[in-house]
């Protein structure tokens, strides 16, 4: 029997021994040092697995005190010895997690004590464990102050945004799009509307203004919200609390939300009020500033159309006097009357009343051009013959020119126009003409144009010419091509002739070249009266 039970001790011990071998947990049992005062200062490796020695990689450790293993244990993890001591001394289990900064390695640790002053310890490497929670613990702590950092620069933002939309100097609002009450106001806003913010947000416009401008400008938030694009408002009337009617430029944009939806409606209202004014205060002062130019100007126009006009007056009236003059002191004595000379003196008296008559009537269709009545007496008219008389009429003036006059009108041209002024036109023309054409030939023509349904006088002469600039003004009121010491005349002539023209909806104009000479006047009327 005893010889049974020593086997049986032996094959016990020897499963023992393979489990305590084949254990994948470390294992160590350790005897405990103490000092005098029994405070644990070292302990002794008794028996370890192999698993002890795969996960601490010390090897031949048996007997071994741990200070001789790994030196400086004592004082890199003080905390280890007290729990090995306290296990030892008071038999009662310790589990803990460690850190043995010596070799690198963590350790969930198992503690308990089978004998006093001994202790044995379970434990499995957790290493790799404990590294992946520090790399955890690592990337939360970078990723908590990257949030820290972009929720600080998040708010830098906003203080900035913040700063720069209240100072901002326009009106700066923000409405929700549902049902467009106000969710922001700038100071600038509050100074222009005369609300404080805290009377304006939560509110819509139908709290604060009429019903006809809420209504506008709710239709114009519902249209940007519709359409999704900005909406540039030029001119808007609002009637604020302190400051009375003023007019804004306004942009309404919307702001759309994560469905790309619109979620908000921005507004920038800018108040030009005042630039308004000062720009019409601005077109005031250009207005009267041109009338006074212009005022000006009529009063040089007047100035030398007075001096011309009284030189050109007092010219056919000394003359008219002189005449009359000494006809009267011929029929002082009827019997020495020389009736011939009586005759000569009579016919250029007569000439000096027919000059002053022709200015007399330039002066008064000038007069009623200007008043806007001219009246044309249209009827059936025959240019052809209106220009065949109008030179019979002004022959003795264009035989002391010294000027040829060839007419080119081939056939009768009927129209609908007022006969004495086409008269007039084709006179003033000619008698232009024959005032610059220094005696040389001068062509007259009148052609019809059937496709379009006019007619074209072209008077052509060969005289001095007209410089560019002068062209531009000639048809104007008492603007002549020559100053008048040399040419006589109102400067009218050619004044009447465009009013005329265009009386009857038709256009005149001049082609010149002052190098070279001569100048073509060309007047186009329309045949019948309905143009």
């Amino acid at each position: 029997m005893p010889h049974h039970s020593e086997q049986a001790l032996r094959e016990s011990e020897s499963r023992y021994r393979k489990l305590f071998q084949n254990m994948t947990s470390g294992f160590a049992y350790c005897k405990m040092i103490f000092n005098e005062e029994s405070q644990p200062v070292d302990f002794i490796y008794v028996e370890v697995n192999s698993a002890f020695e795969r996960s601490t990689g010390l090897k031949d450790v048996v007997g071994k005190k741990v200070s001789e293993l790994i030196p400086g244990l004592n004082e890199s993890n003080p905390e280890l010895l007290e729990i090995y001591g306290r296990v030892a001394l008071t038999g009662k289990p310790e589990t803990f997690e460690t850190e043995v900064s010596a070799l690198g390695l963590h350790f969930s640790v198992s503690a308990y004590s089978l004998k006093d002053g001994y202790f044995g310890a379970v434990f499995d490497d957790i290493t790799a464990r404990k590294r992946a929670e520090a790399a955890v613990e690592q990337y939360k702590q970078r990723l908590e102050k990257l949030v820290d950092e972009r929720t600080e620069a998040l708010r830098n933002s906003n203080r900035f945004l913040d700063s720069v939309i209240e100072n901002i100097p326009n009106m700066i609002f923000v409405k929700d799009a549902k049902d467009l009450r106000f969710a922001r106001f700038n100071k600038a806003g509050e100074e222009l509307l005369g609300f404080s913010r805290s009377e304006l947000i939560g509110k819509n416009d139908y709290d604060f203004f009429p019903k006809t401008e809420a209504d506008f400008f709710t239709s114009k938030d519902r249209a940007v919200l519709a359409g999704g694009q900005i909406l540039d408002i030029p001119e808007e009337q609002i009637r604020t609390r302190l400051k009375g009617e003023r007019i804004l430029h306004t942009k309404k944009i919307p702001i759309l939300g994560k469905s790309n939806e619109p979620e908000y409606l921005l507004g920038i209202s800018e108040d030009i009020t005042d630039k308004l004014q000062l720009e019409e205060n601005r077109r005031q002062l250009v207005q009267a500033q041109l009338a006074q130019e212009e005022a000006q100007k009529g009063i040089v126009v007047r100035d030398e159309f007075l001096s011309i006009a009284s030189h050109e007056l007092k010219t056919p009236l000394t003359s008219l006097y002189m005449q009359l003059q000494l006809v009267a002191r011929f029929f002082k004595d009827p019997q020495k009357v020389d009736r011939e000379k009586a005759g000569f003196l009579l016919g250029k008296s007569l000439k000096a009343c027919e000059q002053l008559n022709l200015m007399l009537n330039e002066l008064l269709d000038m007069t009623r051009i200007r008043a806007g009545k001219l009246v044309l007496n249209r009827r059936e008219t025959d240019f052809r013959v209106a220009l065949t008389e109008t030179v019979l009429q002004i022959s003795e003036e264009i035989a002391k020119s010294g000027s040829s006059v060839e007419v080119i009108a081939e056939e009768p041209v009927m129209g609908q126009w007022d006969p004495n002024r086409i008269l007039q036109v084709v006179s003033n023309l000619l008698s232009n003409a024959l005032k610059y054409g220094e005696g040389k030939p001068i062509v007259v023509s009148l052609k019809r144009d059937s496709a379009a349904n006019s007619v074209r006088l072209q008077v052509k002469d060969h005289g001095i010419g007209i410089a560019p600039d002068v062209q531009k003004i000639i048809f104007e009121r008492f603007e002549r091509g020559v100053s008048v010491d040399k040419i006589s005349g109102l400067g009218l002539g050619l004044y009447i002739v465009r009013m005329i023209v265009e009386a009857h909806s038709g256009r005149v104009w001049v082609e010149s070249d002052a190098e070279v000479g001569g100048a073509l006047f060309t007047v186009e009327l329309p045949l019948s009266g309905n143009h």
